[in-house]
């Protein structure tokens, strides 16, 4: 791997450990619906080459288990991901970070949020899309525990 691809790897250190998330479902106007709580785990691969992702969340009442796994994409400068569902569902998206800043696209969800400043939470939205038009999904917060 190149120095570039190490620095890049590394760019992602940050999500590295446990952190508590407050997820609020949105409604399509945006306005800000049930409020459910989920663990995040990221944890280097032991080859440092991938991170891995896993959410253990109860949303509405459900329990919703998932893992994700996130790697240098193949171009640019930014990041390939897959996450793996519980409901048998796989997803792939890009992710950049950019400063503090961190962005998720897939095909049919988005994520935009920042780090604070100390690295100890994430806080965002992401939005689904409907046919043409994305609509807000959920706010997310997570804070780190460990």
């Amino acid at each position: 791997m190149t120095d570039d691809g190490n620095a890049r790897l590394h760019r992602l250190d940050i999500l590295v450990g446990t952190w508590d998330t407050t997820i609020t479902l949105l409604a399509a106007d945006g306005s800000p619906g049930a409020v459910s709580t989920a663990v995040d785990r990221y944890n280097w691969m032991a080859n440092g080459h991938f991170l891995l992702h896993d959410v253990d969340a109860i949303i509405e009442g459900q329990h919703i288990l998932s893992m994700e796994v996130i790697a240098l994409a193949d171009t640019g400068t930014g990041y390939a991901t897959r996450s793996y569902d519980a409901d048998g569902s796989i997803n792939d998206f890009s992710a950049e970070r950019d400063g503090n800043d961190w962005r998720i696209t897939g095909r049919d969800q988005r994520f935009a949020g920042a780090f604070s400043a100390d690295g100890k939470t994430l806080a965002g939205r992401w939005e689904q899309r409907h046919g043409t038009e994305w609509r807000p999904l959920m706010t997310v917060t997570l804070v780190k525990r460990s």
